[in-house]
């Protein structure tokens, strides 16, 4: 028999929501998905928490609308500021004469590894095991139904920043759902990778958001390094508005109309109507001159300004 999962999505421009139905092989199939605008989250920071709560309760509204699946409860994406990685080993002792490995014996396993020392401001969110070796020496991925007389994990722990996780979790239950758990987004990400092999052992992905960039550093398909930066395609919006006067809306069109990051690339040098905000007026303008606003943004990105 089918279940039905939830997953929750809270970014700085929006709260997202999908809702699937997961098969007895395991395997989920969406079904619906919803996105409400809401600028709740700034940055780091819950500074809107009506806000937010209502627009989850709104999106959780949708999807019941769509197809008629009350949600009760959601697993959560969470930002790599709030997440790190903390590499631990540990094994069990199965018998002297090898047996059977069942599920009660990776609970157990994965249990002790999740026994690390952690800061008052921190809080346990998952464990993703690296690898599983058997007997000390064969690696496996997935040691279930496997005979082995001892087992030893090597997995990442991950732990979250206690008072966000918190205040995330307080949130979402003020829109009445309860969290199934809480899922890094280097690690929900990581269905996109590439299948790894020996010529492309690396890959980096960059989530851009409204306020935040997520970065994840996946090397041979697990997540490596992982960060956050505090600018965002917002920031790029602004920077357009405030060289041409223009308002965010159109500001914001004119970022997703011509999406580069490099005059270079620039290959139809057209003209573009803009309407100015000082005169009231049409003004014409080229491809180029926004493309050169958001060049001038990347170099900062990067760390260097043409201006120096």
């Amino acid at each position: 028999m089918s279940k039905n999962i939830a997953v929750l999505d809270i970014g700085t421009t929006g709260v997202r929501i999908l809702a699937a139905k997961v098969n007895e092989g395991g395997l989920p199939h969406i079904v619906a998905k919803a996105a409400i605008p809401c600028r709740g989250l700034k940055k780091y920071n819950i500074y809107d928490r009506e806000a937010m709560v209502r627009a989850i309760g709104q999106a959780v509204m949708r999807i019941q609308e769509q197809t008629g699946i009350a949600v009760r409860s959601v697993y959560v994406s969470v930002q790599n500021h709030y997440v790190k990685f903390m590499n631990n080993a540990d094994s069990i002792q199965l018998s002297d004469e090898g047996r059977e490995i069942t599920y009660h014996d990776l609970a157990i396993l994965l249990d002790k590894v999740a026994s690390v020392e952690m800061y008052e401001d921190e809080v346990l969110l998952d464990v993703s095991p690296l690898k599983y070796i058997l007997n000390e020496e064969a690696h496996v991925s997935d040691p279930l139904g496997l005979s082995a007389s001892t087992l030893r994990v090597e997995a990442d722990v991950i732990i979250g920043d206690a008072s966000y996780i918190n205040d995330l979790k307080d949130c979402i239950e003020d829109a009445g759902l309860s969290v199934d758990g809480f899922v890094p987004n280097s690690i929900a990400m990581a269905g996109l990778m590439p299948e790894y092999s020996e010529e492309a052992k690396s890959t980096l992905l960059i989530d851009i958001g409204g306020s935040v960039t997520d970065y994840t550093l996946y090397y041979k398909g697990k997540p490596y390094t992982i960060g956050a930066i505090p600018v965002g395609g917002d920031n790029i919006s602004s920077d357009l508005a405030q060289v041409f006067n223009i308002s965010p809306n159109e500001a914001e069109a004119l970022k997703r109309d011509y999406p580069l990051a490099s005059v270079s690339l620039v290959s139809n040098n057209i003209d573009i109507a803009i309407h100015s905000l000082a005169t009231g007026e049409q003004k014409i303008i080229k491809v180029e001159q926004p493309v050169q606003v958001m060049q001038a943004r990347r170099d900062i990105f990067n760390g260097r300004s043409e201006f120096e």
